[in-house]
């Protein structure tokens, strides 16, 4: 799963299950700290703390999205196999083993995915939840990764192949409005701030 990911230029974070018990859902977002998510992605998860797994459902029924590949939800710590946990599965992922999507009244929606589609990740997050930003060339090798820092949005942009490359990053909502180049320290306002012209080595 995190092969696919990085391979399609999708930013993720690691959490482990004291993370998502110690997490808040705040609307559709699940937050830890600083950190905010959309998205909870499961890859073979079917044990976790009965704690995490009410903090996953809490998650989905505001309106989080949670997919999981390859396994279903069934065990908790402490009983293999957990009723409870067996009953947030079937309200996440519904009744059958094969692939799966629910929703809920608030957006939720929860995807199951077999271990054989796991390269449909990334394709169903792009049907589900738009890009922060990305190269508007899709097979280019521009990794991008978004973040807060003093309450300003900083896009980090890297190219990472042997060749130089240049071409446009798109941003979504109002985009950016400073262009900075991290080798010489040089700021360029940006007029049309959903898309900047890059040129990496």
């Amino acid at each position: 799963v995190s092969s696919a990911l990085y391979g399609a230029n999708r930013d993720f974070t690691y959490v482990d299950s004291r993370a998502l018990s110690d997490a808040k859902v705040k609307g559709d977002t699940l937050t830890h700290g600083k950190l905010k998510w959309r998205t909870l992605v499961l890859p073979a998860t079917d044990t976790l703390p009965l704690e995490a797994w009410e903090k996953v459902a809490a998650f989905w029924h505001k309106g989080g999205i949670v997919i999981a590949v390859g396994a279903l939800p069934a065990n908790s710590g402490d009983q293999f196999p957990d009723p409870r946990v067996e009953t947030i599965a079937r309200q996440l992922f519904g009744t059958g083993d094969g692939p799966c999507v629910t929703t809920n009244a608030a957006g939720g929606i929860g995807v199951l995915l077999p271990t054989g589609m796991t390269a449909l990740v990334p394709r169903m997050l792009d049907t589900l939840l738009e890009r922060d930003a990305a190269s508007t060339d899709s097979k280019a090798p521009v990794r991008v990764t978004h973040r807060r820092v003093d309450d300003h949005d900083v896009f980090f942009a890297i190219n990472d192949s042997d060749t130089a490359w240049s071409g446009e990053i798109r941003f979504c909502g109002h985009g950016v409005t400073e262009q900075w180049d991290p080798n010489t320290g040089v700021m360029t306002p940006l007029a049309e701030g959903t898309k900047a012209s890059v040129q990496l080595g």
